[in-house]
């Protein structure tokens, strides 16, 4: 049921960048504080449904996604609060077997701290839930949690959680839990009406299927590429789980090209995202994609969202803006305005457009002297700026060239750039916060010359009238009218910062680990990160969508592989 009773003993950790607390209890017999009344109780309950039974009372109609006591047989087989768990819960708690559905079922790698603040008892979940932006509401869910806040459980008033297996027609609720019915152990509860819950939260709901048992999901993005169409989207088979289902692209209804797997991570639908390339030839086609079933049900699936893809230019653009798939490690990403799309960028100077971002063109396949340490685009979106470690700079679309530190003698090297607010100048920042001002560009300070703790890898703007520098320890230094909103300069990470995002007013920013890890500050919203459960490769950037009331972020990692927070995903590389 909790993992925090009363603390005698507080063993500090770290955890998603920040210092919290694990609290053990004085005993684990204080979860059994009157326990002689509630087995008598529980002994009248027994009776009671014997007697029901005896009188050919019927039992409820079992929940079509029940999945049975599939709790870890070691936390379930010792001593109830005898283990604290893989999550940070005390076992054969019902927090404990909710942490277990979540990251087993669900797919989230959730634990205590799960979005940076503890959750503790059951009664605060729905209180933690919410400080970090998940939904918690009156209306269930497969795959959600049941919440009661101040009781429902065999603890009591510490509050109770279970994990909502199935929503009946009528509107009321299958749930499976621990330590409530049976103390310590596993239970299923029927047809429970909804105000009998606090509330639920949705973690990350599993996906809604088709009853046929068909896979079900989207195609949201189709655009022609260099040789061929790009098609993003998800998919999922109620009878697979987690596990992959296979796609295959569809031209003017022909299976067309290699059978892949919707398997990437997303925050929206969990492992089931896909993004793949097919050739085709320059002709108009019209594109979709076939979900193949898994087990029962009665077909395959053609995703809705089909697309009609026009034909590719009759003439074959210049080198420079063709646009593939990326072969270098990705060094960062910028967004459009209208937070519709992106652009991914390589350290040999190869550019990705994803969504309604355009290619404007790239040096890749040029001779660098010094390779590529960031992308950087233009107000208005009709252009970028590639950033060479040598203060190279490389202007496209309507990006101007305003001047550069390429071929000049640098104490450090140069790793990012902020335009102005016009985008007619711009600054360089290099690793020991010097600044190099272009263009309209004002030069209002820097650290170049001062002791730094940690080098400088990112610069951000407000409105062209300020400007922050942030170090790898989330050091912050604010010049201009950039005011300071706080840092993590005084905090130990687990990884490195490599960059930041302005919210669009100025009045505050994100930090981004090369865990994925997040720190928002001033009126920057936290909507999650990769930072309890890393990509296999770093993250290197991260950029801000600018367009709703909630602004959100992707970040992207060296394989380019994006991950995106109350924005949309357009694909990655």
């Amino acid at each position: 049921m909790t993992l925090v009773a009363s603390a005698r003993i507080r063993a500090r950790l770290k955890a998603h960048h920040s210092t919290e607390y694990v609290s053990f209890p004085r005993s684990p017999d204080h979860h059994r504080a009157g326990w002689g009344v509630r087995a008598l109780s529980r002994l009248f309950l027994v009776v009671l449904v014997v007697s029901l039974v005896q009188m050919n009372v019927p039992s409820p109609t079992a929940g079509a996604a029940v999945l049975g006591n599939d709790y870890p047989a070691n936390l379930a087989n010792a001593p109830k609060d005898s283990v604290i768990d893989p999550w940070k819960f005390y076992n054969r708690e019902c927090t404990s077997f909710v942490a277990w559905r979540l990251n087993n079922t669900n797919g989230v790698a959730f634990n205590d701290f799960y979005g940076g603040p503890q959750w503790g008892n059951a009664s605060n979940w729905g209180v933690a839930a919410r400080s970090v932006g998940i939904a918690v509401d009156n209306t269930p869910a497969v795959g959600s949690v049941a919440w009661n806040a101040t009781n429902g459980g065999a603890d009591g008033s510490e509050g109770h959680v279970a994990w909502v297996a199935n929503v009946e027609a009528n509107g009321t609720v299958d749930i499976e839990e621990y330590n409530a019915n049976i103390v310590g152990g596993y239970d299923i509860r029927y047809g429970l009406s909804t105000a009998s819950f606090s509330g639920f939260i949705h973690v990350r709901d599993l996906v809604a299927t088709d009853p046929s048992g068909n896979p079900s999901g989207n195609l949201e993005l189709a655009a022609r590429t260099s040789g061929g169409v790009e098609v993003v989207g998800w998919a999922a088979d109620p009878n697979a789980g987690n596990n992959p289902v296979s796609v295959q692209m569809l031209v003017d209804g022909t299976p067309t090209g290699p059978i892949g797997t919707a398997a990437l991570p997303r925050s929206d639908v969990g492992p089931h995202g896909f993004d793949f390339k097919v050739g085709l030839d320059g002709s108009p086609h019209r594109i979709c994609v076939v979900a193949y079933n898994a087990g029962v049900g009665t077909g395959n699936t053609v995703l809705p969202g089909c697309r009609d893809v026009p034909g590719a230019p009759t003439t074959s653009p210049p080198p420079t803006v063709t646009v593939g798939t990326l072969g270098a490690p990705v060094v960062g990403m910028a967004a459009t305005p209208d937070g519709g799309g992106y652009w991914l960028a390589d350290a040999a100077g190869g550019v990705s457009p994803h969504g309604d971002a355009v290619s404007f063109g790239l040096m890749a396949g040029q001779a660098l002297n010094s390779p590529i340490a960031h992308i950087v685009a233009t107000p208005d979106g009709k252009g970028y700026w590639l950033v060479a470690g040598d203060g190279g700079t490389f202007a496209f679309g309507d990006a101007s060239f305003y001047g550069s530190m390429g071929g000049q003698r640098l104490n450090a090297r140069v790793v990012d750039l902020a335009p102005t607010k016009d985008g007619k100048g711009y600054w360089l920042v290099a690793s020991d916060g010097g600044i190099f001002a272009f263009g309209d560009a004002t030069f209002l300070g820097s650290m170049g010359g001062a002791h730094l703790n940690k080098p400088v890898v990112g610069i951000a703007t407000t409105d062209g009238g300020g400007y922050w520098l942030v170090a790898t320890d989330g050091g912050i230094f604010s010049f201009g009218d950039a005011h300071f909103y706080g840092s993590t300069g005084a905090i130990a990470l687990n990884k490195p910062v490599n960059g930041m995002a302005p919210t669009a007013d100025g009045k505050g920013y994100w930090l981004v680990a090369s865990d994925g890890g997040i720190f928002a500050f001033g009126d920057a919203a936290f909507h999650g990160s990769t930072g309890t459960t890393p990509p296999a490769t770093p993250v290197v950037g991260m950029a801000s969508n600018q367009t709703s009331s909630s602004p959100g972020y992707w970040l992207v990692d060296a394989a380019g592989q994006v991950f995106s927070y109350n924005a949309g995903y357009f694909g990655g590389d």
